[in-house]
Order: C-alpha cells, then structure tokens, then sequence
C-alpha cells in the first residue's frame, strides 16, 4: 500500500504513470491525496480501478482518491465519498473488514476552524465503524510530527521538529488511540521525509515529513516496513509512503452471468450480414444432418436454439473497453520510462517531460481525428444511433452514477446493509403515512363522482 501527493489536476496520463509505478513497485492499493477531480465516483482503468472523492464545485479543488489493482477489487465490499478532503474504501478480510481512508489536510495557511472540520469528518467517519475492524488513515496531514517518542502513539525516528499542525495530529491520534507507523522504524532521512520543498537545493536542504499512514494500536504489528521511495516517478513533490501488511483479504462472491447479447449491433450492416450468414449455415447444418427416431423433440428443439443463440452470443456479445487510453503510444511509454531514469537531473527531466506531453497532445489529435473520421463514416450510412453513441464518447457526455451519503436522524454515516435498508423502510413508511379515516377519504370520493356526473 501507498500513499502519494500530486501536484496538479490528476490526468488520464498520470494514472496511467501511477500504474506503472505501482507494478515496478509491486503495489496493490495506491491512495492519492489532491487529485482535483469533480465530483465522486469510480472508473475502471488498466489493471484496476480508482475510487474518487471531490467536490461538484467549478473550482475542483482537494480531492482523494485509491487506486487498488484487479486482484484487490474482487475484495472490495463499500465505497463512501465523504468529501473532497475524505472518503472510505472499506474491504473484506477472512476476519474482519479493512477500512482505509485517504485523506487531504487543509494547507499551514488555512484557519483552525478549517482544520478541526476535517478532523471532525474523519472522527465522524471512524465511529460509524465498527471497533474489531482494522482501520487506516492515510494521506497528506501537512503537519510536522518531529522526532522522538512520544508514549505509544509516536515512534522514536520521526524528521524534523513537531509544530502546531503536529500537535493536533498528535491529539487525534491520542483520541482514536491510532499509531503513525512511519516514526518507529528506524531508516535513513533520505527514506524518511516525504515532501521536498521548492526552495530545497544542494545548499539548502528543505526536506519534511508531512505524510502518514496510521493504524490502530493494536493491529500495529500488520505493517511489517513503511517507508518513502524518493526514486519513484510520480509527478509530483512528494515521494510516495509505502507499507507492507500482512493482511489475508476475502474476495466477495461474484455470481456469474450469462453472455448478453447486444441487439444494438444489428443497426451495423456488417455486423447483420455476418451474423445472418452464420446463422444460415447452422441451418443447412442441421437439414442436411438425418434426424433418426429415437431422437425425440427436446433433442431437436435443443439443437434449433443452439444454431440460432450460439452465434448471436459470439457476434453480437458487448465487447469490454479497453483499459489503456486509446491515444497511448509505445514511443510516450518509452520515454516515460526514460524519464524515471533522469529523475535526479533536474533539467533532463524537464526536456523529457516536455517532449512526452507534446507527444501526448500529437496522439490525441491523431485519435480524435479517427474517431471524427468514424462519425462522418456512420452518418453517410445514417446510422443515427451510432452516430450519437460516438459524438457522447468523444465529448465525454456519459452520465456516471455518483455514490450517494445515507446518514441518520442525528448525522451518524450508515454502513452497514441491513441498517441502510432498514433506514430507508423506516424513511418510505413516514413519507406515505396516511393518518386520515378510510371512510372519510371514500366519502369524499365519492361526493367528488357525484359532482362530476351533476356536471356531465
């Protein structure tokens, strides 16, 4: 698992970097405070999926999101956007339920009482969970936490000098009886700060530790290394926080379903032509096959079915889209590996930086200007359907369904199914109630009719 910062809006390109990383480093669960995106949700992407959590104002600022491999997905039980400062991703084990919460402090130049709201949402967040459960909380806290221990809750190899930030921290941490487990191994500085000030240069260095990942006191002993990888390629000024647990997770019940047939592909004349072939041969294969006695109805029924449903399944079955950006070339991946390399030469990686976006900006022209050219193929044919399917695609005009907060009468966030469930009975039941006498309500429906004839 890690934790990382970006540095600006978070792009198609820098998830598609992430990944790489995440498979150079063999990560599974990769939480990321500061994306910028609007609103909440999850996409799939390649080899994965990402949960987000933002705001649905035009600025889009904050933001958190987790990005978990293919394989994790399948033990993912509940996503809750809280905020764009906070969300929860929570996770079946053999045992108990896993939660972890990304999140994104406010900034040293913001108030107090901005700081005690984000502390409040994450402690609103944390008693509507369940106490057995193991519970993480992760992200940029911009706070310093110093060195030296500090009872259980603070290790001996912290960076730097705690400040005002770090004390608040510190009481969270003292209230939800949590750990910061990067301050108690002991490793180089150069593996201990997560955050390289813009001003840091070979005279003077500006190195802090501002990061965290922190865990319940006693599940301490599941995090087995934590520490920051200043070599990983992440866009960004923050180096990425790595832990290894030793966490057994459950993958959830998938039930499987049957191949859907895409009727919408009959609109293509390719596609009808194809499948009307196919389904003819099956035909002149079953005519010219000698049907015996012994075989009874159900047999031949059975064959009929077969030679008309098998091919529709194989031709006209939705095809999955594709992970990887359409746009993405071998030659930007190859310099994006480059750049990795060059990542202490500071102006190297700015060449190779600028050449890979102007590259990126040449693949996207050359695929939208197929994707154009597709669109002006499927009008001539006026196979309007098509043509609207793909002017959404470009344009980005797909609806996607937002996750949605359900809370009690006194604002307590609901997690659990049954209570869910339960809530919204309790909810339809009041909303419907209906205290008035049945005989009044028939009475006056039928004075009602009676008007109506009077009038007729």
């Amino acid at each position: 698992m890690a934790e990382n910062n970006k540095q600006t809006a978070l792009s198609p390109r820098q998830i598609l970097n992430d990944q790489r990383e995440m498979q150079r480093l063999d990560l599974s669960i990769l939480g990321i405070s500061d994306t910028r995106w609007p609103n909440s949700g999850q996409q799939s992407i390649a080899n994965g999926t990402i949960y987000y959590s933002g705001s649905d104002d035009t600025h889009h600022r904050y933001g958190v999101a987790i990005v978990v491999s293919r394989e994790i997905n399948k033990s993912v039980i509940n996503f809750t956007p809280i905020s764009d400062r906070a969300m929860l991703l929570q996770l079946q084990t053999y045992h108990y339920k896993l939660n972890i919460i990304p999140t994104y402090a406010p900034t040293a130049d913001k108030s107090d009482e901005d700081i005690e709201e984000f502390y409040n949402e994450i402690n609103n967040i944390i008693q509507s969970l369940k106490s057995r459960d193991i519970t993480l909380v992760l992200g940029d806290f911009n706070a310093k936490i110093g060195r030296g221990r500090f009872d259980k809750y603070v290790g001996e190899y912290g960076l730097g000098r705690r400040n005002e930030r770090g004390d608040r921290l510190l009481q969270f941490c003292q209230e939800n009886d949590f750990i910061i487990s990067n301050t108690f191994l002991k490793l180089p500085n150069c593996r201990l700060y997560t955050w390289k000030s813009p001003q840091d240069n070979k005279q003077n260095i500006v190195r802090n530790q501002i990061d965290y990942i922190l865990i319940d006191h006693r599940y301490r002993n599941v995090i087995k290394s934590v520490k920051t990888y200043p070599g990983a390629d992440v866009s960004s000024d923050h180096n990425p926080l790595i832990a290894r647990f030793l966490i057994t997770l459950k993958k959830q019940r998938v039930i499987p379903t049957t191949n859907c047939i895409d009727v919408s592909g009959l609109k293509i004349q390719e596609t009808r032509q194809r499948l009307q072939n196919k389904i003819n041969d099956n035909l002149r294969t079953l005519k010219n096959n000698q049907i015996t006695a012994e075989e009874n109805t159900d047999k031949q029924w059975k064959d009929l079915k077969n030679a008309l449903i098998e091919p529709s399944k194989t031709i006209l079955t939705k095809q999955k889209i594709g992970k990887k950006q359409e746009w993405m070339t071998p030659e930007i991946l190859n310099l994006m590996n480059e750049r990795r390399g060059v990542k202490d030469n500071n102006e190297a990686y700015k060449n190779i930086q600028k050449e890979i976006r102007s590259r990126i900006r040449e693949a996207k022209e050359v695929f939208s200007k197929r994707k154009c050219d597709e669109i002006e193929a499927l009008q001539e044919k006026h196979d309007s359907f098509n043509v609207h399917k793909k002017v959404k695609e470009l344009a980005g005009l797909q609806k996607k369904r937002q996750p949605s907060l359900l809370t009690d009468q006194n604002g307590k966030i609901i997690m659990e199914m049954e209570e869910k469930l339960r809530t919204w009975k309790n909810y339809i039941t009041e909303l419907f109630d209906d205290e008035r006498d049945i005989n009044r309500i028939v009475t006056e429906q039928e004075k009602h009719k009676r008007w109506k004839s009077c009038r007729a």
